[in-house]
């Protein structure tokens, strides 16, 4: 047998993409420990498929990385400077020209086969489009700021050494000292970037025992049941000259601006709307109507958890019975707004097995309950139910809606192909460094951003957990696994894969439903009709929009494609 064949991801491969993900991405560290460690305002969404504690762990050692780095440049710099103006100014000149070679370069390249084309059109008497000559003149106009700039640089080592009537050949071996002991510099805080990189792909387990405050309480509020979501604010009046836009149920969420109230799920594909209700009659028809229900809703869905946790594979994963990665919970929502002193400590502490029935049995209390039904391999695809049962009315209502997680971006998850792990890698981060040296040298105003993030770090760890006092707008947000994932439309075939697993638990929440309900000696007719037509005819999925393109209407229209378009796009 072919090992090749049989190669499979590891459980906690989105959480590994994540966290060299902070390495690799400065904004979206920078997401990470302002969003999720220092606000202690906004409670933690749900972690779905990954360990957000890994994550922000890294984060931190990721940030220190690079505060190192810049605090190095820094210092090496400013004490250039003092004790020899001219050489540092000199060095910076090459570091800056460095830049504008390179720009230079760049715009060159796009420019040659845009100027080449503008002569063949004009050769050969061929339209061309106004974006084309507009892009020429942009590059062309680069070109010359680049180049124009790059000629005062070469002539800071004479001007400086004449100013101050030190020797030309001094200056200039000072000058390259220095942009040697920079460069090294940078060079070496990128191979330590790479170098924490492989140690955290090549470590068994990213699990870790939280060790501050802070950690402990973004550990205890991803696994907590209950969530806090906002509800949507009423729009405003549309301002002269601006559209109103209403966002929809379906819109893809934007993260950390738009609530939703399954966060850090994903995009909601599918939802059964209205909702599958049916009464509840006895199965004999002489029997009376008005016969008292003979279960409540704590105890369908206690059948559901149970059927569906013998489903969860506990020596063969693989086996055709079982779903790996499957796991089911409670999960409550309550609403920013309902938050109060009262029912603030339930925050704090896991609701026991009959404050979950009381919830399940009264829908008209604060707490939403949903059984929450999640099937993931590695963390990468995170297919999440939703299903709400409550009776009411003489009534069995069924609210189920699934949403998605697609992957993580593909720059985080390449380690092992073309060199990008072990030593190649660390060799290539040495020359990659080398390379953005203007930029990184550019950037160490950054550095002056390192107190506050401090402070505020401070800050966090002594607070700890979630505030216990009602703040305005500390409703649960969107995840950095939301903020972090493929669009949906981009996901290709992942959509088959996670549609798959959402047929699979939704026809086994409405098999186990019936099941039940006959054991009751209630009429599942109805149900049955129901369920029929979710299962085959799928026209509830109201996921996804309807898109036209080159399309036409009415009679002899006719629609002619324009093979400009692609050159006006560019």
């Amino acid at each position: 047998m072919n090992e090749a064949f049989h190669q499979e991801m590891r459980e906690d491969a989105a959480t590994r993409n994540l966290c060299a993900g902070v390495y690799l991405d400065r904004n979206f560290r920078s997401t990470v420990i302002q969003k999720v460690y220092n606000d202690t305002r906004r409670r933690v969404a749900p972690s779905y498929g990954f360990d957000l504690v890994a994550v922000v762990r890294h984060a931190w050692r990721a940030w220190a990385l690079e505060v190192i780095q810049d605090v190095g440049i820094l210092g090496m710099l400013l004490m250039g400077f003092v004790a020899n103006a001219p050489v540092t100014l000199t060095a910076v000149s090459w570091i800056a020209l460095g830049h504008l070679v390179r720009m230079a370069l760049r715009n060159a390249l796009v420019l040659a086969p845009l100027k080449a084309k503008e002569v063949a059109d004009r050769w050969l008497h061929r339209d061309r489009w106004a974006s084309e000559g507009e892009l020429l003149r942009v590059h062309a106009r680069l070109l010359r700021i680049s180049l124009g700039a790059s000629l005062p640089l070469l002539l800071v080592p004479m001007v400086v050494s004449g100013l101050v009537g030190r020797p030309l050949a001094r200056v200039v071996e000072g000058a390259v000292w220095l942009v040697a002991l920079v460069a090294t510099w940078a060079a070496g805080s990128a191979v330590a970037k790479r170098i924490a990189i492989n140690k955290m792909h090549n470590a068994k387990s990213l699990r870790i025992v939280p060790r501050t405050g802070r950690l402990a309480a973004i550990s205890f509020q991803e696994k907590h049941p209950c969530v806090v979501y906002s509800r949507p604010q009423s729009a405003e009046p549309a301002r002269k000259g601006r559209a109103l836009v209403t966002p929809t149920l379906f819109d893809d969420p934007d993260p950390f601006d738009e609530p939703s109230l399954f966060v850090g799920s994903g995009r909601l594909i599918h939802r059964w709307l209205p909702p599958l209700a049916i009464q509840l009659l006895p199965s004999d028809a002489d029997a009376p109507v008005d016969i008292d229900i003979p279960f409540e809703a704590h105890e369908l869905v206690g059948r559901l958890k149970k059927d569906l946790d013998a489903m969860r594979p506990e020596e063969d994963a693989h086996h055709p019975t079982k779903l790996r990665g499957l796991e089911c919970r409670s999960r409550l929502y309550i609403a920013e707004a309902d938050v109060s002193a009262t029912n603030r400590e339930s925050l704090h502490v896991h609701p026991d097995s009959q404050d979950l029935e009381s919830i399940i049995d009264h829908p008209n209390k604060l707490y939403h309950h949903f059984l929450e039904i999640v099937v993931t391999d590695t963390g990468e695809l995170v297919t999440s139910i939703y299903l709400r049962v409550t009776v009411k009315g003489r009534a069995l209502s069924l609210d189920f809606a699934a949403c998605a997680l697609t992957r993580t971006p593909e720059e985080y998850g390449i380690f092992d192909a073309g060199g990008r792990s072990g030593w190649i890698a660390v060799v290539r981060s040495a020359l990659t460094g080398l390379r953005d040296l203007p930029l990184t040298v550019g950037m160490v105003w950054r550095v002056a951003a390192a107190p506050a993030t401090l402070v505020r770090a401070v800050r966090a760890s002594k607070r700890g957990a979630y505030p216990r006092r009602h703040v305005p707008g500390s409703g649960t947000q969107a995840s950095i696994r939301e903020l972090k994932s493929m669009k949906w439309e981009e996901a290709s075939l992942d959509k088959f894969t996670i549609y798959d697993y959402m047929k699979i638990i939704e026809q086994h929440l409405l098999k186990t439903t019936k099941e039940f309900l006959d054991g009751r000696g209630l009429d599942t007719s109805t149900f049955e009709k129901q369920a029929s037509t979710i299962i085959n005819s799928g026209v509830l999925n109201m996921g996804g929009t309807t898109e036209v393109h080159n399309s036409a209407v009415g009679a002899h229209s006719q629609v002619k494609a324009d093979i400009r378009e692609d050159a006006n796009s560019q």
